[in-house]
């Protein structure tokens, strides 16, 4: 959508005719501008430039080899984005969680940087 989602508005429920009906209108992002990792919260920052000139983030948050969770909000940049769960997950933070099955099955993400 083109703009972010409001918090009266986030879970109100519409069809999908009603959520794909003005798509062609709807800002588009091209290719990551940069990123960052942070190796000890296994997380990888994706930032891209908005057509209005602003930057936003997509998060890629590793909790085990094989399973990792997106965050994104087009309205926010990485420092935006909260550690805490909601309160129907178990542990308090993705970290607490990832650190938890961590230590059951210990994994690595090697980074190794492309040049064009």
């Amino acid at each position: 959508m083109s703009q972010a989602i409001n918090a009266q508005s986030a879970y109100k429920f519409i069809t999908v005719e009603e959520y794909f009906d003005d798509y062609k209108n709807w800002q588009k992002l091209d290719k990551v501008s940069s990123y960052t990792y942070n190796a000890d919260t296994k997380t990888l920052a994706l930032n891209f430039n908005k057509q209005d000139g602003s930057t936003c983030a997509m998060l890629l948050q590793f909790v085990l080899k094989d399973a990792f969770r997106v965050r994104f909000n087009p309205g926010k940049v990485e420092q935006d984005y909260v550690s805490h769960n909601t309160a129907s997950v178990a542990l308090d933070t993705f970290e607490d969680l990832r650190l938890a099955l961590e230590s059951e099955e210990p994994f690595q993400i090697d980074v190794k940087e492309r040049h064009r």
